[in-house]
């Protein structure tokens, strides 16, 4: 795995707009710049051989990372600023690539980062009878260092509810 340098400074770099008439987005959320793409293409994942991939990033991303998604093709958009926010690049998503919404199919961190900024209108959850207690198993939705602020609880109404056979439950929310 390629490691990119730590900037030394905030990067001024504009956003790198490219790909924008693609029949369907991948979207990467990237703070920090850390995700070694080979292609501009979300390789290995059947189904999506004609999707653009458009990377979140930070001010704090490298140069180089910003230079190898220039040169593998890759949009991008910078959260600006000393916090990593997603409203101002959420509104450019749909204002240059025509995005109306987007499948959140992040971790806890990526799901925490949207949740603080009250960007999750519809919650999708599957509940299946699995315990694993230990500490490295991440939650749903998490803070990490990056967050200077706790996150304010967002309050969701049951809309429907399904059995999956054998065991499990389809869960479906829509924010108050």
């Amino acid at each position: 795995m390629e490691a990119f340098a730590r900037p030394s400074q905030i990067t001024d770099d504009p956003d790198y707009i490219c790909g924008q008439h693609a029949p369907y987005f991948v979207v990467a959320i990237d703070p920090l710049g850390e995700i070694p793409w080979k292609s501009g293409k979300p390789d290995g994942r059947p189904g999506l051989e004609d999707a653009r991939i458009i990377v979140i990033t930070s001010s704090q991303a490298s140069k180089e990372y910003l230079n190898l998604l220039r040169e593998k093709g890759i949009a991008y958009l910078i959260s600006r600023g000393n916090e990593f926010h997603l409203t101002e690049p959420m509104e450019k998503l749909k204002s240059i690539f025509g995005i109306e919404r987007i499948s959140l199919q992040g971790g806890g961190l990526v799901n925490g980062t949207f949740a603080n900024e009250k960007l999750i209108d519809k919650l999708s959850l599957v509940v299946i009878p699995f315990v694993d207690s230990s500490s490295s198993v991440p939650t749903t939705f998490e803070t990490g260092s990056f967050f200077k602020h706790p996150i304010s609880p967002l309050e969701f109404k049951l809309k429907e509810m399904q059995k999956i056979e054998p065991e499990g439950l389809w869960l479906f929310y829509q924010r108050k």
